[in-house]
């Protein structure tokens, strides 16, 4: 990082405080300066505590000030003449002027509750919010007698406001995809809306010399201090407080019930993956296709005529199903199907541990990435660590999504092709149940943590950073049909809502396309393995020869633009490899029944290649100090083939385990605390975001990054958002769950 722009930013962020206070009466040295222009003398010593406060406004000496406020605010009106200020916010801010002149206590918390030019500017410290929370604090006094200090009236109060710069992609190095952004907090009268604040912030632009303001555009955002409920708003409080009260209703009904048949007549109540069910009706002891998402929780109660199942028709009163709607809401029952940690035999107990494993995995990226916005020394922080060998984990974590496209294609081969074997010709089996489940499954939760998110976000906290509208662009106005459509990946990708469901729209979008890689390898293993070939070869052709045209970085870290991410990392075509290795693993897996013995060579030789392959393509890109740049050329093959060599590493784990030739890694990854863990994964990934947003937008300061304050916030993610997870499925997703077993429940069986 050069020195010399480091200085261009001091000099730059010195004129901005300066400059501004001459407007907005933000910072001591303007006061000091304008008034020695009119014979005065001043004194400013700032404390830093509330305790002293009065002696720092006794310290600021003023000789003349009544004198001579009339022609400073005269000034300061004509200075501000062609700029659109309404005629109250300048009228308050000529109040705030007089005010400081006459060293009012209040009128000096503004100036101290502005951001200003601190220590670590060239470790990239150029985030200097101030305080929120003495700016909105703070009222303005006003006497009609300032000598007898008679009958006060409060005009207004403090708005605080943030003022985002972000310098020009040419000048400034990259960091975390873009140029670094000063943000600088200030203190202005309640009274100034947005465009008044960002009239005044230009106003002070004007000082600056033009070569270095022709490409700055300063961006600001003004916090109101209170958020009256909107429609949106309103709207989704009372949908969801109506499935409150259901949920509260099903669980007392369920507890109520419980207490009247006593434990002799009722069901057992054990892990929905046991032998017995929670759900009254008979037992299922199969596996669902539709949970073949490593992201779903496992259920093994399928109904069968999604499989086309000969069956008798199970006549139900309508009091039978409002009982069992009701308790599909409660609380009881389904905290008990998430906790239990039984599993039925066969099962690939090993998937549990993986599917944490990588959900962490993937916490702890956005636990770095998340915070960048609040960073105070990436100037000195990144360079450090990208030079550092173990932060590849880090660094490249991305490849933890792919795990999930290996087991999401693996279970789904599994499962499926044994309920074809089962039922024996493929025309029998229910492709538009089959499609419907999946649909089911994944999108009640999905979009009802949507419509509670999106409209009520900005209603949660408050600080110098929180979004007054949210982090979604105009509450996803125009893009949540994308989301339910599973097609956000293609569709306004620019405005994508939920950046992070890019994941659940691949993944539904691979699993449209299944049938022709399932059906094809049922009927003729030689043919579907023909077609799983061109379309290994098509998407590596696709990631390469967009890398290589575009030169696209094989580390999207840093990229200068969103292309990277647009056109490569989210879109199926180049992400299709772990999937279809996943496919293909699942049908060696259904072809042995998981009986595959393999010696202790060759099994010790697949173990030393799987972790060859994945030590490679993690740390592969390991570069420190920038010594070695890859050319477009390797770069593109890295792109085209990584993720696939990533899964075949990843399938050879899931196949050793399930095969019995796991050893110590199989038991680990079969503990049985990972089963309730991996059935909370799906909503862990849904709200794993939204705790980040919480917690980073809601500070009050900025954060240096280092190990231990990382590690911290990494574990205190981790714990929240499965917490935020448990309470999520609680309330969405085992609900719909059970209610789609009550509402599709039509057989018995004989």
């Amino acid at each position: 990082m050069k020195l010399q722009i480091w200085y261009l930013v001091l000099i730059i962020s010195g004129i901005i405080s300066k400059t501004l206070c001459r407007y907005v009466v933000s910072t001591e040295n303007w006061l000091r300066n304008e008034i020695r222009k009119r014979h005065l003398e001043v004194e400013f010593i700032s404390t830093g505590s509330s305790f002293l406060f009065s002696d720092l406004t006794d310290s600021l000496a003023v000789k003349n000030a009544q004198n001579q406020s009339s022609n400073l605010v005269n000034d300061l009106r004509a200075g501000l003449t062609g700029y659109n200020i309404s005629d109250t916010c300048l009228n308050h801010t000529e109040i705030l002027t007089q005010a400081l002149l006459r060293r009012d206590q209040w009128s000096i918390r503004f100036i101290d509750a502005a951001g200003k030019l601190g220590s670590g500017i060239l470790d990239g410290n150029i985030n200097w919010p101030g305080s929120y929370d003495e700016c909105i604090n703070t009222q303005a006094v006003v006497y009609e007698n300032q000598t007898t200090k008679s009958r006060p009236s409060y005009p207004f109060w403090g708005k605080y406001c943030m003022v985002g710069i972000q310098f020009p992609s040419t000048n400034i190095p990259q960091l975390f995809g873009g140029p670094p952004t000063l943000s600088l907090g200030i203190c202005v009268p309640e009274s100034c809306n947005n465009d008044d604040a960002e009239a005044l912030v230009r106003k002070a632009f004007s000082f600056l010399p033009p070569n270095l303001t022709k490409e700055i555009d300063p961006v600001l955002n003004c916090h109101e201090r209170d958020h009256e409920f909107d429609g949106r708003a309103i709207v989704v409080t009372i949908v969801a407080s109506i499935i409150g009260i259901i949920i509260v209703v099903g669980t007392a009904y369920d507890v109520v019930t419980m207490f009247i048949t006593r434990d002799s007549k009722r069901p057992k109540m054990t892990d929905v993956n046991g032998s017995q069910s929670i759900t009254t009706g008979n037992h299922r002891n199969n596996e669902d296709v539709n949970d073949s998402s490593p992201l779903l929780k496992e259920t093994k109660n399928i109904d069968y005529e999604v499989f086309g199942r000969d069956k008798n028709v199970e006549v139900r009163s309508d009091s039978k199903i409002v009982s069992e709607i009701l308790m599909a809401f409660s609380l009881y029952r389904n905290a008990a199907k998430i906790l239990g940690t039984s599993q039925a035999a066969g099962s690939l107990k090993a998937a549990n541990g993986i599917r944490f494993i990588s959900m962490s995995w993937i916490i702890l990226g956005h636990s770095f990435a998340f915070g960048v916005g609040q960073g105070s020394n990436l100037g000195s922080f990144v360079p450090k660590v990208l030079n550092r060998f173990t932060f590849q984990a880090v660094n490249n974590a991305s490849v933890s999504v792919d795990t999930f496209f290996v087991l999401s294609g693996l279970l789904l081969a599994y499962l499926t092709l044994r309920e074809l074997n089962k039922i024996g010709d493929v025309r029998k089996f229910r492709w538009g149940m089959f499609y419907f489940h999946r649909f089911w499954r994944l999108t009640p939760p999905y979009m009802l943590l949507l419509m509670v998110y999106v409209p009520t976000f900005k209603y949660w906290s408050d600080g110098p950073y929180w979004p007054k509208d949210g982090p979604e662009l105009e509450y996803c106005h125009d893009t949540w049909w994308t989301n339910l459509l599973y097609i956000n990946n293609f569709v306004n990708v620019d405005k994508m809502c939920m950046p992070w469901s890019w994941y659940l729209a691949n993944d539904m979008q691979f699993f449209l396309v299944s049938p022709i890689l399932l059906i094809a390898l049922y009927r003729s293993p030689r043919i579907g393995g023909i077609i799983s070939g061109v379309a290994l070869v098509s998407t590596w052709t696709a990631s390469g020869v967009l890398a290589s045209v575009n030169n696209v970085n094989a580390n999207l870290l840093g990229q200068p633009d969103t292309f990277g991410f647009r056109q490569l990392y989210v879109k199926p075509y180049c992400r299709m490899g772990p999937y279809i290795i996943g496919i293909l693993t699942g049908f060696v897996l259904y072809k042995t029944n998981c009986k595959f013995k393999v010696n202790r060579v060759l099994n010790l030789a697949g173990w030393l290649i799987a972790s060859g392959v994945a030590l490679s393509v993690l740390y592969g890109l390991f570069n420190p100090n920038n010594e070695h740049t890859l050319s477009t050329g390797v770069s593109a093959l890295y792109i085209s083939v990584a993720k696939t060599a990533w899964g075949v590493a990843v399938a050879w784990v899931i196949f050793a385990c399930a095969t019995g030739n796991g050893g110590i890694v199989d038991t680990a990854l079969s503990w049985d605390v990972f089963v309730p863990l991996g059935r909370l994964t799906y909503c862990a990934y849904l709200v794993h975001p939204l705790a980040m947003y919480f917690y980073y937008l809601s500070r009050r300061s900025t954060i240096v990054f280092n190990d231990i304050q990382m590690s911290y916030l990494y574990v205190g993610h981790l714990v929240f958002a499965y917490a935020a997870a448990f309470v999520l499925s609680l309330a969405f997703e085992s609900p719909m769950m059970a209610l789609e077993k009550v509402l599709f429940k039509r057989e018995k069986r004989n």
